[in-house]
């Protein structure tokens, strides 16, 4: 008797047998369940277990490439394979964290900068505003000391004119 392949018809399993079992009914090891073995025309795919033609180097079912030339000419046609591919993504997702991260310290640092530069502006405006109340207060004393001097000056000639007043009635007396 000669063998033949056969799935089961829920999991997809492959089996073989001979044709003296092809009549019986047959449990699936895998999932229990119980099936009449029918004859798949053609062969089983390794990947899936299921029946596709004699000729066939791709599966229908699952997409597995089974000739290896057809194989090594489709990966060629497809363009660079996934290592290249993987490389290249890691690259760019090295420097797309190289470049946020330069970002971010240029910005900390700029941000830095610019505090440091606030911070003179208003170091320089508070001793700008001290010299501006210390001329101020100069000027006034300024003012004060002149005042002052006025008042003096006032009264040292309001008491000569009283002393000449003094002496003109007295002369107008002794007279």
């Amino acid at each position: 008797m000669s063998d033949f392949f056969f799935n089961c018809p829920r999991c997809g399993t492959s089996y073989c047998c001979d044709d003296s079992d092809r009549k019986n009914l047959f449990q699936c090891p895998k999932c229990s369940h119980f099936f009449t073995p029918e004859k798949t025309n053609g062969k089983i795919c390794p990947s899936c277990g299921k029946s596709i033609p004699e000729a066939a180097v791709k599966c229908r079912h699952c997409g597995k490439i089974l000739d290896a030339s057809v194989k090594k000419s489709f990966s060629a046609s497809r363009g660079p394979d996934f290592r290249k591919n993987l490389v290249g993504f890691l690259l760019l997702a090295v420097l797309l964290a190289a470049g946020i991260f330069g970002w971010r310290e240029y910005s900390v640092r700029k941000a830095a900068k610019e505090a440091a530069r606030r911070e003179a502006l208003e170091q320089d405006r508070l001793l700008a505003e001290k010299r501006r109340r210390e001329e101020a207060a100069r000027r006034e004393a300024a003012l004060q000391r002149e005042r002052e001097a006025e008042v003096k000056r006032r009264i040292a000639e309001e008491a000569r004119r009283r002393e000449a007043e003094a002496k003109r009635r007295a002369a107008e007396e002794a007279a």
